[in-house]
């Protein structure tokens, strides 16, 4: 019998694979206490560097303006703690001025613009930076624009509001031209105005970039108003996710003071730096949650399995309690006895689960997260580390003092008496119950966002608990009928399982550990499934090419179809919307090509439907010539009301599409009331072709038109003319009235009239669509007003779906052809793209675009949203739950070895028995294999249908992103291939454990172990 006097180190090499066992799981307890706090940080300094990173610099930084200020003043407003994470300031002056252009009494509006480090940091193309006075560095596109010469003088005018104002005038020397050589420069020039006019102001040109004596020179000028700005850069470098709140805070302070001042404001923030931290903090916040949630659980199964372990660390140990209180040592020296061994154990796996907790968190940190991470022991860390020390003694203490508190006579017996199997009962009881309603309270919404991902775990702990109960009669059962047909080593093995303590336990275990990895699994492969669908929606395509919104939309319709002349990888986008309304948008495509360019993540788009918006199979009424003439007979037309003797203003003209795709209307003659006829004759810019899409007859005010007006024997340029049919010009009725066309005797076009006001409906030409046919994904029905390029355009819904790509909820999408057959379409636009699926095909319409004058801008890729969307909060929580499932199958593993460790004597000797009685060493190792191997399978089957389950519901209330898509493409159906191959890899490895774990007691099933149990 072990004596006493053994030290500790011979105790623990006595039972070294108890103590590497306790020493792992002290270890793994550590980690899964300290992964929430590191995982949580890394996360907040990871989503702080990628919203800095992903934002334009000019939102990164703090710019205050004003005119009424100096730059001193300015500069005072930023405190100077806040201060030490920006940069050095940039101070830039500016004043309006009109400047004559060369050989013309025309000026254009420019601004003398005086900035820090000009001539460093801007390219110039000739000449030299101005260094005096008066002189300026014009841009290149202004040079060539606008004919000036360097060396050349200009004539200047100071731009002033007030008429009372008295303009500072003068000259300026050009003395160079310049480039802006990194558009990311804070203090770079506006560019791009050159050749460009303002509304309501005139021609407009880049700014002139001079020297500050200029406009500060000594003495200054009386200038009306210089606006003098600085601003602050950020340094990206040194501020992480705690400094970027407090400046965030800071800033957003003098954002408030400055337009909170009483009176005028005098001072213009322009900054995000506040909504960027107030989004790194609402993304910290929803990431914790979900974070510590899933750490707990890990560190609920370790600790489970850790009081499993030291359980039958001090069971193995009963005969040597028994000496020691025999001794006289009572139960105080017998617990001392157990602690002096086991808690320097459990303190060693403490430290060496604080030390590899960085560095297991710095490898998941370069595997998860899209921007380098630094390591920080945080006081979160530390804490975890001192609660880890004191969870792992008091489990240590509370095993020895449960094992020293046992009764001697009980200690010296060989098998322990069983203690409290009524109270094990009703605490199993009461867990099932309790996971059981946390489960129903799941279902019915009760619990949700990230309590939902305790689902697995509540349920594989309830289903583990009651299936070992049911498991052991079932398995019985099975052993007799194996046994009573002969299948005697099955059946043994069979009998043996559940003849063992631990097998219960090791099925729960197995259990928790496949529902949380196919749990995690699930919520993996869905998230970023959802994720890759909100992307798909977000950018509509693969390739999303952005163009100016001025763009001509005739030269976009004549790129793409050069480009793409079978329309199966190109489309324009054209979107509008009312400003500062809630109305959703119109988006203006080719509905040939989208249904093939276009994603449509959760749904198929119908090529039917699509083609029912496609504008009117007609052909156009082409007019090409310079002069039209005709004859207009009137059959009975009556003027009433109060202006029935204005006949004058009785006419009728002609509406058309110019050769610069302008809508124009031309008046062709007055119409005769009575019966009676009059012949026109008008001019038209037609020499290169015109596009008639429609009649027009206006009438006086306050009166009421009706009869029948013809129009016949026209020419254009003496070579006849028609109108065509009157199924070309469908009858049209509004409130102000009917028109009709019908044939005239002589082949002309008769335009029957009743109208009630001054302005009745224009009859227009079946070319042009009239309304508009259009898909919506909102409430409407029949026809209704919408958003056009320039007004409001008649529509009428012909189908529904259930989303428009890249496009809010409520989007009525329409053919662009058709938009540009009315005589609205012509006109800015809110957004204009160029979507596409193949690489080479942008290539190509990216050079048609050139051709015709046409500047792109950038492209966006689906894979660049989708990478904004991983780098969130919500999917990095999704990523950690994969390592608390892969932790979890690890925890199982450990189960079944720390099972064998502290059984394996016993188990050898069933074995040996065998052995003795002849059974063969092969049939001895299938005796063992499956005495393990049920517990396995019906274990990992079992969690792996509890994992369905709770994916099934508890998915739909988890996050997946931190800001929500305004369109819901969430599909939370079950990845079947990613999670039955997850989960059958983690059976895999635990059947392998199990199997290496049978062999290895099978080998040691030597007789001697019957000689001692004799």
């Amino acid at each position: 019998m072990p004596t006493t006097r053994r030290t500790g180190s011979r105790r623990v090499r006595h039972r070294l694979r108890q103590a590497l066992a306790l020493v792992a799981l002290a270890a793994l307890l550590t980690t899964s206490a300290c992964l929430g706090p590191l995982y949580q940080r890394a996360a907040e300094q990871a989503l702080a560097t990628s919203v800095l990173t992903h934002a334009p610099p000019a939102d990164r930084a703090l710019r205050l303006t004003s005119s009424e200020r100096s730059a001193a003043d300015l500069e005072r407003l930023l405190p100077a703690r806040t201060a030490r994470s920006f940069a050095s300031p940039i101070v830039a002056r500016g004043v309006p001025v009109d400047v004559d252009l060369p050989g013309s009494d025309d000026s254009v509006l420019t601004r003398l613009y005086a900035v820090d480090e000009a001539c460093a940091r801007l390219e110039v193309v000739s000449g030299r930076c101005p260094a005096a006075p008066g002189e300026v560095l014009v841009s290149t596109a202004d040079i060539e624009l606008n004919g000036w010469t360097v060396g050349g003088r200009a004539s200047f005018a100071e731009a002033v509001d007030a008429d009372e104002a008295q303009p500072v005038t003068g000259e300026l020397t050009v003395v160079g031209t310049y480039r802006v050589r990194d558009a990311e420069w804070l203090g770079a020039p506006s560019t791009g105005r050159a050749g460009t006019e303002i509304p309501d102001i005139g021609p407009a040109t880049d700014d002139w970039v001079t020297a500050p004596e200029t406009i500060t020179g000594d003495p200054a000028p009386a200038w009306d108003a210089v606006a003098t700005s600085v601003v602050w850069a950020l340094d990206v470098d040194t501020v992480d996710h705690d400094s970027l709140l407090r400046v965030g805070a800071a800033v957003d302070r003098i954002r408030v003071d400055a337009l909170d001042s009483s009176g005028s404001v005098d001072v213009l923030p322009v900054t995000d730096l506040p909504g960027m931290a107030e989004r790194v903090a609402a993304g910290s916040d929803q990431g914790r949650t979900t974070i510590v949630v899933l750490a707990s659980q890990l560190l609920v199964l370790v600790a489970v399995v850790l009081w499993m372990v030291l359980a039958a660390a001090t069971g193995d140990r009963r005969a040597e309690l028994a000496l020691v209180r025999l001794r006289g040592r009572g139960r105080r020296g017998a617990a001392a006895y157990l602690l002096s061994e086991l808690a320097p154990l459990a303190l060693a796996g403490v430290a060496l689960g604080a030390l590899a907790a960085p560095f297991g968190t710095g490898l998941v940190a370069r595997v998860v997260f899209p921007v380098p991470v630094d390591h920080e022991l945080t006081d979160g860390f530390l804490l975890a580390v001192a609660g880890a020390a004191l969870a792992v003694l008091g489990v240590v203490l509370v095993a020895a003092r449960r094992a020293a508190r046992e009764p001697v006579e009980s200690l010296l017996r060989a098998v322990p008496p069983s203690h409290g199997g009524r109270r094990g009962g009703a605490v199993e009881l009461a867990v099932t119950v309790f996971c059981l309603s946390a489960v129903v309270a799941l279902v019915t919404g009760n619990l949700e966002g990230p309590l939902a991902t305790l689902a697995p775990t509540l349920l594989a702990v309830a289903v583990g608990l009651l299936l070992g109960r049911a498991v052991v009669p079932a398995t019985r059962w099975a052993a007799r009928r194996l046994l009573r047909h002969g299948r005697a080593v099955v059946g043994a093995g069979l009998l043996s399982s559940v003849r063992r303590p631990a097998a219960r336990s090791v099925l729960v275990m197995v259990v928790v550990a496949t529902a949380l990895v196919t749990f995690c699994l699930d919520a993996l492969v869905t998230g970023q499934h959802n994720r890759q669908g909100a992307a798909e929606q977000l950018n509509g395509a693969r390739y999303s090419l952005r163009l100016a919104p001025e763009t001509d939309l005739d030269d976009l319709l004549e790129a793409v179809r050069a480009a793409d002349p079978e329309r199966e990888h190109l489309t324009p986008v054209v979107t509008t919307t009312n400003n500062g309304s809630a109305t959703p948008p119109t988006v203006a495509v080719d509905p040939v090509a989208l249904p093939r360019v276009a994603f449509f993540p959760g749904s198929a788009p119908d090529p039917a439907q699509w083609a029912g918006i496609a504008a009117p199979d007609v052909e156009p009424l082409d007019l090409t010539g310079a002069t039209l003439s005709g004859t207009v007979t009137s059959q009975s037309v009556r003027l009433r009301g109060p202006a029935h003797e204005r006949v004058d203003e009785l006419r009728i003209a002609l509406r058309y599409v110019g050769p610069d795709h302008r809508s124009l209307v031309e008046p062709l003659s007055v119409i005769a009331t009575g019966d009676g006829s009059a012949s026109f004759a008008v001019s038209l810019p037609c020499a290169d072709g015109c596009t008639l899409t429609g009649l027009q007859v206006t009438a006086p005010v306050g009166g009421r038109t009706e009869g029948t007006v013809v129009l016949h024997g026209l020419t254009v340029d003496g070579l006849p003319f028609a109108l065509g049919t009157p199924d070309d010009w469908p009858r049209v009725s509004d409130i102000g009235g009917t028109l009709t066309a019908a044939a005239a005797a002589d082949g002309g076009l008769a335009v029957t009239i009743s109208a009630e006001t001054a302005s009745p409906p224009v009859l227009t030409h079946a070319w042009v669509p009239q309304p508009v046919h259009a898909l919506v994904s909102g409430d409407e029905t029949g026809e209704f007003l919408a958003p056009g390029p320039n007004g409001q355009i008649a529509l009428t819904a012909t189908g529904r779906v259930a989303q428009v790509p890249g496009s809010p909820p409520g989007t009525r999408v329409v053919d662009l052809e058709s938009i540009q057959r009315r005589p609205e379409a012509r006109g800015g636009t809110d957004l204009v793209e160029v979507w596409s699926d193949d690489a080479d095909a942008l290539r190509r319409v990216r050079t048609a675009l050139r051709d015709r004058g046409v500047a792109a801008a950038d492209v966006t890729t689906v894979g660049q949203v989708r990478a904004e969307l991983d780098a969130s909060p919500a999917a990095w929580s999704l990523a950690l739950s994969v390592l608390v499932g892969l932790l979890a199958v690890l925890v199982a593993t450990l189960v079944l070895l720390v099972t064998t460790a502290t059984t394996w004597r016993a188990r050898a000797g069933d074995l040996a028995a065998l052995r003795m009685a002849g059974l063969r060493p092969r049939l001895l190792r299938r005796v063992e294999l499956f005495g393990q191997l049920p517990v396995v399978v019906v274990g990992a089957v079992a969690g792996t249908a509890c994992g369905l389950g709770a994916g099934v519901l508890a998915l739909p209330g988890v996050r997946q992103f931190t800001d929500p898509p305004a369109v819901d493409t969430t599909d939370f159906s079950t990845p079947w291939s990613a999670v039955l191959t997850g989960a059958s890899v983690a059976l895999l490895v635990l059947v392998a454990v199990a199997s290496a774990a049978a062999r290895w007691v099978a080998r040691r099933a030597v007789l001697e172990l019957v000689e001692e149990s004799v």
